[in-house]
């Protein structure tokens, strides 16, 4: 059972007490009232309960744990999962249709796979498996994000088109894929840099577009089409800035 919504949990006074003046091992057992006066709420990311095992896992899911590492945040994170841990059994059973748990376990996953600590209670998001006793998560999880990452570069490449003015050119440039002939494309943006000044190239532009109105083969169209002295289009490749070989 995975619980993702509405998930605010009380940070019981007695338990943040209990949880900064003692060691984790020696509140093994404690169960408080989560409707005791509280200090606050804490709200995980996910609550999975294992049926079978009456246990229940606090999860706490970070991008990555780099940015905690000199700092204080990440002892306060764990501090209040804790805390939440000892009222959860009492809020599942008041918020759940009475689902009772007999043992709560809290994980800090995360998401790049640095080296995990589990005495601290910090697992590594490929151990998720692991974790939760469920195979194929990590598998699914890495897969999911292979997916985002394919769909944030597509998007990315999208707006840089956009940006450059290339969009249209590119639709433009779409063919059948049981072609095996592609016509190359005039581009009309010179990317050598100019050849003319800004008068110029306009008045050029205006040319180029009165030629396209003509008829085909007229000696009008045919001279504006030569007339042109662009440099030949240099292909562009947009994506992701790579590490260049030395």
């Amino acid at each position: 059972m995975v619980l993702t919504q509405s998930l605010k949990l009380p940070l019981v006074k007695a338990a943040m007490e209990a949880v900064a003046g003692n060691d984790w091992g020696c509140l093994e057992g404690v169960k408080l009232d989560c409707e005791a006066p509280a200090k606050g709420s804490y709200t995980p990311d996910l609550i999975v309960v294992n049926r079978a095992r009456h246990t229940a896992y606090i999860l706490d899911l970070k991008r990555s744990l780099a940015s905690y590492g000199d700092t204080s945040r990440l002892e306060e994170l764990k501090v209040k999962m804790m805390a939440a841990a000892m009222v959860l059994p009492d809020w599942l059973y008041k918020t759940q249709k009475r689902l009772m748990v007999d043992a709560v376990e809290v994980a800090i996953v995360d998401g790049a796979s640095r080296p995990s600590d589990h005495a601290s209670g910090v697992w590594a998001l490929s151990e998720i498996d692991d974790l939760l006793e469920i195979d194929g998560v990590a598998a699914c999880m890495a897969e999911l994000r292979r997916r985002f990452g394919q769909r944030v570069q597509q998007l990315l490449e999208a707006e840089a088109l956009k940006a450059l003015g290339l969009d249209r050119l590119a639709m433009a440039g779409m063919v059948d894929m049981t072609s095996d002939v592609t016509a190359p494309i005039r581009s009309r943006i010179n990317l050598n840099g100019p050849s003319r000044t800004f008068e110029e190239d306009r008045a050029a532009r205006a040319w180029d577009d009165d030629a396209d109105h003509d008829a085909a083969g007229s000696d009008e169209a045919s001279n504006a089409t030569c007339g042109d002295d662009e440099p030949a289009p240099v292909f562009v490749r947009v994506g992701f800035a790579r590490r260049r070989p030395h």
